[in-house]
């Protein structure tokens, strides 16, 4: 078997299990423990065998990303082709880790805004959502759950497979409530007999839910199953130290025996049989109609180590799937690799003949006439040259490799890059003659419309991690839990807050959020708004507060602290009068115009019109009454001020001043010219003297 068909016979070896005598799992006639402990190893040696096609494709792939590309992989002892040889090529240009990461930078792009569904449309209700979402943007912040959304993906590219199991961890989260009150008992530290009986009743953290991603080498399905939707058990491999091992299941520490069986390490691309690491499989099986208790059972090769009922009440397998190209009829995914890998290997071995090439006659060489000098004269150190006849000896320098050799190897990276759907502009090259920011705009979207497949694949991937880690999170997360969260906001801005009262239990569902008409690229999104900005300058539809938000300048400490405070301020100040929350009153240093619009804007809303509490919406109408008192107060010793109030249609909505606008502002051109302005005779107008007369206004007007 060579690297040209390996893949050719990928599920061969599964289709021929199809003839082994064993039932499955849930129908196995005896569910003793030994006898369940002989199931689980007989189907393990049968995945075993039905990978080894896939496994040997896996370590090539892994090679090659590594730039070793003169070994091959295609025994079960890899260690007879590892020698080094004059004859195989030893120089590369790896386009493989290349093309690998330029899709894994395409994907990190394409993030999915998700938006927690409450169950009901009441405002407690949707105020829990928010908090749940905070929450789990709280718990994905802390685990850096976009790295390992980047770490599926280059496992799904480089291997053609991946899974994210998404489990419940004892051992992480906040400390426990318990141990908090013993650090508080034993401020010079808790002694050793009572932390080690609290950690036989409790725990010392009070676990939260953990997210891993998985290589297909290291988990192993249902055997003969075409889609994951119809999997019933599935079981994933982890290497752990024998005495930690022993140390967690105490009660079958004597059974637990060093391992004897081979793994194959990528790191020196050996099979080796390392005896302190033990080969612990965890394996899960959904509930079903004919098992509708499920389990999941923790074993080695000597025994089984844990065994309990399925420990997840959403009745799926603990674990999203992931795949590069989808094949009719087959499990598992086959990676873009096997479509540039040939191509690669042909450009090294042009690289490398030019290599030789270039050290064997590079070298200018000495052209003569048979006879006609003394070849050892020619390398003599005072360059003297003595010959007979009409004809001087050259010193020539060949081309040793021709131009051809060059336009082939441009000719195969253009399809390396081809097959790989990776554009130029994506490895940062701009096309030539292209400058203009609507034409680098139109390139970004060309692209982003070749790989609208893989986009669509890792937004539902991303929705359905969320999904399944909310319903753990319904499942473990209690009210009394004590959770707090530590977040750094968009702006830069820190957040912590505790959440006494947010149950998961009160989430329906996990949406993406409605995309705007806006690109999804940062530079087609900063295009676009200041296209937008410069097309209604006469007529602004966003303040220039707001259009410094939307272009994300907001991340730099600068425009926080001079430019979008004052909309991030009016924002939180309405969403905690939406949550029912105290909040300061407006006072005459704040940015009143800024405020007044993101009030204006809210209180529109279809939704805050008819779901929001009346009492609510009464304190928003008060806090808008003042702002638009103060407005008033500011417009009469402010003439620019004046001048911008009037041009807002809305206003007064609430309060309503003595005298108008129009008035207000004739006054102060008055007051400014010393002379009333010329009017026109035609037109009917107010005298000066009709005018209210000039006075401060009550404090309680």
């Amino acid at each position: 078997m060579t690297f040209t068909d390996s893949f050719d016979d990928f599920n061969s070896t599964e289709r021929q299990l199809d003839n082994i005598d064993q039932p499955p799992f849930q129908f196995r006639e005896k569910k003793d423990e030994d006898s369940t402990h002989e199931w689980l190893l007989n189907n393990y040696d049968n995945c075993e065998r039905a990978a080894h096609s896939r496994r040997i494709t896996y370590r090539r792939y892994q090679a090659l990303y590594k730039n070793i590309h003169w070994r091959f992989f295609d025994t079960r002892d890899t260690r007879r082709d590892m020698e080094y040889t004059n004859k195989r090529p030893r120089h590369s240009v790896n386009f493989v880790r290349e093309m690998v990461d330029s899709k894994v930078a395409q994907n990190s792009r394409l993030k999915a805004n998700l938006a927690f569904i409450p169950w009901n449309d009441e405002s407690s209700d949707v105020n829990n959502a928010k908090a749940c979402k905070l929450m789990y943007d709280a718990r994905a912040e802390e685990i850096d759950l976009e790295k390992k959304h980047q770490e599926q993906d280059k496992t799904t590219f480089l291997f053609g497979h991946s899974a994210m199991f998404i489990e419940w961890d004892e051992d992480a989260g906040p400390e426990h409530p318990a141990y908090i009150k013993l650090k508080q008992e034993y401020p010079d530290g808790i002694p050793a007999k009572i932390l080690k009986q609290l950690m036989k009743e409790e725990s010392i953290r009070i676990g939260d839910v953990s997210f891993k991603v998985y290589g297909p080498d290291r988990f192993y399905p249902e055997l003969n199953k075409e889609n994951p939707e119809d999997l019933d058990h599935v079981e994933k491999l982890d290497y752990i130290h024998i005495d930690t091992v022993r140390a967690m299941y105490p009660k079958k520490a004597s059974e637990v025996m060093e391992n004897s069986r081979e793994i194959y390490d990528f790191d020196s691309s050996e099979l080796i049989r390392p005896k302190n690491l033990v080969t612990v499989r965890t394996f899960y099986h959904r509930p079903t109609k004919f098992f509708p208790e499920g389990a999941k059972i923790v074993y080695c090769d000597d025994c089984i180590l844990e065994w309990t009922e399925y420990p997840y009440s959403h009745g799926m397998l603990p674990c999203i799937f992931d795949k590069d190209l989808e094949i009719y009829g087959e499990f598992w995914g086959r990676s873009f690799l096997q479509d540039i890998e040939q191509l690669q290997r042909f450009y090294n071995n042009i690289q490398s003949s030019q290599a030789r090439d270039y050290s064997w006659a590079s070298a200018p060489k000495w052209m003569m006439p048979k006879g006609s000098c003394n070849v050892t004269s020619l390398n003599n150190d005072l360059t003297i040259v003595e010959f007979t006849g009409p004809v001087a000896p050259q010193l020539v320098t060949h081309n040793p490799t021709p131009p051809q050799a060059f336009q082939l190897q441009e000719h195969i990276e253009k399809k390396i890059t081809q097959h790989s759907n990776v554009y130029d502009i994506s490895r940062g090259e701009v096309p030539t003659g292209v400058t203009a920011n609507s034409a680098l705009r139109f390139l970004d979207e060309q692209e982003s419309q070749r790989i609208l497949v893989q986009e669509t694949k890792r937004k539902r991937r991303v929705i359905s991690v969320a999904k399944m880690a909310l319903e753990v999170m319904k499942q473990y997360y209690k009210p009394n839990d004590g959770r707090t969260v530590r977040i750094l906001g968009k702006n830069n801005e820190y957040m912590i807050k505790s959440f006494q009262s947010a149950d998961f239990t009160k989430v329906y569902d996990v949406k993406p959020v409605n995309s705007s008409a806006l690109p999804d690229t940062k530079a087609g999104k900063i295009s676009t708004i200041i296209d937008l900005n410069t097309a209604t300058q006469t007529d602004p539809i966003f303040r220039k507060e707001e259009i410094i938000q939307m272009l994300d300048l907001g991340n730099e400490e600068y425009y926080v602290s001079r430019a979008t405070v004052s909309v991030n301020a009016a924002n939180m100040v309405l969403d905690s009068m939406l949550n029912g929350e105290a909040v300061p009153s407006p006072e005459a240093c704040d940015d009143l115009m800024v405020y007044y619009s993101v009030f204006d804007k809210a209180i529109q809303q279809p939704r805050f019109k008819t779901k929001v509490d009346p009492q609510i919406k009464n304190s928003i109408a008060e806090y808008i009454k003042t702002l638009e008192y103060l407005m008033f107060e500011r417009a009469k010793v402010n003439m620019k001020f004046a001048m911008e109030l009037s041009e807002l249609d809305n206003y007064p909505m609430y309060f309503r001043p003595e005298i108008s606008l129009l008035k207000l502002i004739a006054m102060l051109q008055m007051d400014a010219q010393g002379v009333m302005p010329q009017q026109n005779p035609s037109m009917k107008t107010d005298k000066v003297e009709n005018l209210p007369e000039q006075k401060e206004m009550s404090n309680e007007q």
